[in-house]
């Protein structure tokens, strides 16, 4: 469960936009970006990551208590890729992570199961359109088609959304 999703993103938003400042105007770092609290900057050299690294983990605990996750936060070339926001970023292409993938699966058979668990519909559609973003045309197929309930549900013709076939007062 997520819990309050807007007043989560609303805290992020204030409680962190310092730090986006204190990365785009004092350290000076031309490829940052955040999403809630998942971040990514991009360095020439492992020395400047490093040397960010460190004055942006001392900021947070000066200025906000917080700490950064060692098992999170990594150092490493962009060829290996980018664990960002549910995705994997490669020069040139992007990956759908697995466990986003999984879960995925997981909402579209719950769905098959009860077809009007809404919260199943909408996470599916959810998926959909987070992997519409990505290398996925396959994994997208083959959620919709195990979403898919004659005369209930359907989904477009690029699979990257689901709908109902009859309105359904839910």
């Amino acid at each position: 469960e997520i819990g309050n999703l807007p007043s989560q993103i609303l805290d992020s938003w204030v409680y962190l936009d310092g730090l986006d400042k204190f990365c785009l105007h004092t350290l000076k770092i031309h490829y940052y970006v955040r999403y809630v609290d998942d971040g990514v900057a991009l360095f020439k050299t492992r020395e400047e990551a490093e040397d960010c690294r460190d004055r942006i983990g001392e900021w947070l605990k000066k200025e906000r208590g917080l700490t950064l996750s060692p098992k999170k936060t990594v150092i490493h070339p962009i060829e290996e890729g980018i664990n960002f926001a549910g995705s994997v970023i490669l020069p040139f292409r992007k990956y759908t992570r697995s466990m986003s993938v999984g879960r995925a699966f997981e909402a579209a058979y719950r769905l098959h199961r009860q077809a009007y668990n809404i919260d199943a519909f909408n996470s599916v559609n959810s998926y959909l359109g987070l992997m519409r973003h990505s290398v996925s045309y396959n994994i997208r197929k083959k959620l919709c088609e195990i979403a898919r309930l004659d005369n209930i549900i359907s989904h477009d013709c690029d699979y990257t959304k689901i709908f109902y076939l009859n309105e359904v007062a839910l």
